[in-house]
C-alpha cells in the first residue's frame, strides 16, 4: 500500500512510519525534527500542514499523526485543526479513500468512571478541544472511509521525559534517576496507556479489514489489562534495576481517566498481551538507550 504519515517526526508517528515502511511504500511528513531510522520511509517532506501545499499524489491510506500537545491557544488551533482541515481537503482532492486520524483520549477531558466510546465529553482544556473539533471534521467530511483512534499516554522508548504535565512521564523519569517515587493511587485500577508497539500492530490489522466500505468508526485505545499503579511501577522498576523505593500516600478524590474500556479495540484486533512483562522489556529498554 501507499501510505502518507503525518507526524513522522514526532515520537508516535516516527514510529509508526518506520514500522509501515518495512511492508509498504510509506511517505512521511516531518516539521522540524528528522527521525530515526529515516532510511527505511521512502520519502519525507518537510512541510507545515497548516499553510504549505502537497504535492499532489493519490494514496491508499493516509493517517495524520501530527498535533501540538502544548502551546498557545493561536498554535494549537492552527496545528490541530487547520491542518487536519487541510489534510481532508487534500485527501478529497487527490481521492484517497481511507483516512485515519489519530485522536486522544484527551478529548474527554476530566471524567470519572471507565471511559467508552460513548462517553459524554467534558473537556475543558485547550489540547482536547482542538483534537475534539477536528475529530468533528473527521466526521462530517466527505471521505469515503474514515477511522478515528483515541490514543492513551504513549510509551516508547524515544519518548521525552521532560513532559511537566504528565505525572507518567514524571515517576518514570524519577525510577532512571534512582529516586524514589511517591504514589498516590497504588491500589487504584490503571490501563490510560500503551506501546507505540502495540499501536503499529493494531493500525496494520485495520489497513487489511475489509469491511471500511462507507466507513466512519471511532475506537478508544488502551492496555489490555487493568493493574494498579502499584504494579506498573513495580515492573518499571524491575526493568530498570532501579534503587528507587515506590511510596504509597492516600488519596481522598477519585482518580479521573484511570481506565478506558478497550473491549472494541480488542473485537478490532488490538492485541491482549501480558502488560506486566511489556513494561518490564520496555522499562529495560529504555535503560539501555539513556
Amino acid at each position: 500500500m501507499k501510505i502518507l504519515v503525518t507526524g513522522a517526526g514526532g515520537v508516535v508517528g516516527s514510529y509508526l512510519a518506520r514500522e509501515l515502511a518495512r511492508e509498504h511504500n510509506v511517505v512521511g511528513t516531518i516539521h522540524n525534527t528528522i527521525p530515526k531510522g529515516v532510511e527505511i520511509i521512502d520519502k519525507l517532506w518537510k512541510i507545515d500542514l497548516s499553510m504549505d501545499m502537497l504535492p499532489e499524489q493519490t494514496f491508499d491510506v493516509i493517517i495524520h499523526v501530527a498535533a501540538l500537545l502544548y502551546g498557545n491557544t493561536e498554535d494549537l488551533v492552527r496545528n490541530n485543526i487547520t491542518a487536519t482541515q487541510r489534510l481532508i481537503d487534500y485527501a478529497l482532492r487527490t481521492k484517497t479513500k481511507r483516512f485515519i486520524y489519530i485522536s486522544t483520549v484527551s478529548v474527554y477531558g476530566q471524567v470519572e468512571g471507565e471511559l467508552e466510546e460513548s462517553t459524554q465529553k467534558k473537556c475543558d482544556e485547550s489540547y482536547g478541544l482542538t483534537k475534539l473539533i477536528a475529530e468533528n471534521l473527521v466526521v462530517e467530511s466527505n471521505i469515503e472511509e474514515k477511522l478515528i483512534i483515541r490514543l492513551p499516554r504513549m510509551l516508547s522508548e524515544d519518548m521525552k521525559l521532560d513532559i511537566e504535565h504528565s505525572g507518567m512521564c514524571k515517576m518514570i523519569k524519577q525510577l532512571l534517576d534512582d529516586a524514589d517515587v511517591v504514589c498516590d493511587i497504588p491500589f487504584e485500577l490503571y490501563n490510560n496507556y500503551m506501546h507505540v508497539s502495540q499501536l503499529h500492530k493494531f493500525v496494520e490489522r485495520q489497513l487489511y479489514r475489509k469491511n471500511w466500505e462507507k466507513m466512519c468508526e471511532t475506537v478508544n485505545l488502551g492496555a489490555t489489562q487493568n493493574i494498579t499503579m502499584y504494579e506498573i511501577l513495580d515492573a518499571l522498576k524491575k526493568g530498570m534495576d532501579s534503587n528507587a523505593k515506590i511510596l504509597t500516600k492516600a488519596k481522598t478524590e477519585r482518580t479521573m481517566c484511570a481506565r478506558v474500556n478497550v473491549k472494541k479495540a480488542v473485537q478490532m484486533g488490538l492485541e491482549v498481551i501480558d502488560e506486566v512483562a511489556m513494561l518490564e522489556r520496555f522499562a529495560e529498554n529504555l535503560t539501555k538507550r539513556r
